[in-house]
């Protein structure tokens, strides 16, 4: 328990730095070919329990199993035969919008890590691995498969599979791969560095990031 709370308390995506955390328990651990885990781990705070998912290489210390080479390359593996993982009392399932591909390029590490990690497959697609766990549909995967399948929306990356934990407790949506864009930028980033222009008179509009509003306001309204 107190390794766990150390190996969590430094992580970015880690959300309850604040809340004191008092304990750490493993409640699943599902072996990810013979080079790590994939763990479910239930975090007791002074208002509640919260669950978090940890990749876990196969060492004799808690290492983060996505900075492993051959964990990656197994996950990778997994995800593109869509098979997925089987533990003892629960499941890591993969769920594809189609036919999965059978192959993927060699993931790597996203550099930026927030609240949640994400793995990229050359150029092909990106997965988002959900640290955060909770019971039922998770709103980003939600509204993804909807615009993938439903409103069959151009402006946002498309739904390629999903996975989810599988217990007698209930399921929990663990991770979204969608299609990558290379050399895409968040809007985000774009509209501060935008910003940090100084104001510069851009234009007969004269006003800066004015373009760009405009067509992200027209994209909204079309989603």
């Amino acid at each position: 328990s107190d390794q766990l709370v150390r190996f969590l308390m430094p992580r970015r995506w880690f959300g309850a730095k604040g809340r004191d955390p008092q304990s750490a328990a493993l409640l699943d651990a599902i072996p990810v070919a013979d080079v790590g885990w994939i763990a479910r781990v239930g975090v007791a705070l002074a208002d509640g329990i919260e669950s978090y998912q940890l990749t876990i290489a196969r060492r004799n210390e808690v290492v983060e199993g996505l900075e492993d080479p051959a964990f990656r390359r197994a996950l990778g593996e997994a995800i593109a035969t869509g098979r997925g993982f089987q533990g003892r009392d629960a499941r890591w399932a993969v769920d594809w919008i189609g036919t999965p591909p059978n192959d993927l390029p060699e993931p790597r590490l996203a550099s930026a890590e927030q609240s949640n990690t994400s793995l990229i497959f050359g150029d092909q697609a990106i997965l988002k691995i959900y640290r955060r766990l909770e019971r039922g549909e998770h709103p980003d995967a939600e509204i993804a498969r909807f615009l993938t399948t439903h409103a069959h929306f151009p402006h946002t990356p498309e739904l390629l599979a999903t996975a989810r934990f599988e217990s007698s407790a209930g399921n929990e949506v663990a991770a979204m791969l969608q299609q990558f864009l290379p050399g895409s930028r968040d809007a985000w980033s774009v509209a501060i560095e935008r910003g940090g222009e100084g104001f510069e008179i851009e234009g007969a509009t004269r006003i800066p990031f004015a373009a760009e509003a405009e067509e992200l306001g027209d994209i909204t309204r079309a989603m």
